[in-house]
């Protein structure tokens, strides 16, 4: 996906760094592989968010929140 996409989440309620930086990628499951060889620990597993996108969150070692962003299957 060429450009800058700008998606915005709801929470029921903030907390810090409440902001979480997505990563478009063209397959979440072989990013994920590739991060996880490299020593990334994913929160949980992919959500797949029907039609949509699928989300594999995870942090930076500072506590960022991090997502690879893929097209849903």
């Amino acid at each position: 996906m060429p450009g800058v996409q700008l998606g915005l989440g709801e929470v029921a309620s903030p907390q810090p760094k409440g902001v979480v930086l997505n990563f478009s990628v063209a397959n979440t499951d072989a990013g994920r592989r590739a991060l996880e060889a490299a020593g990334v620990v994913f929160q949980g597993e992919t959500l797949l968010i029907s039609g949509k996108v699928e989300l594999a969150g995870f942090t930076d070692p500072d506590g960022h929140r991090l997502r690879l962003a893929g097209p849903a299957r």
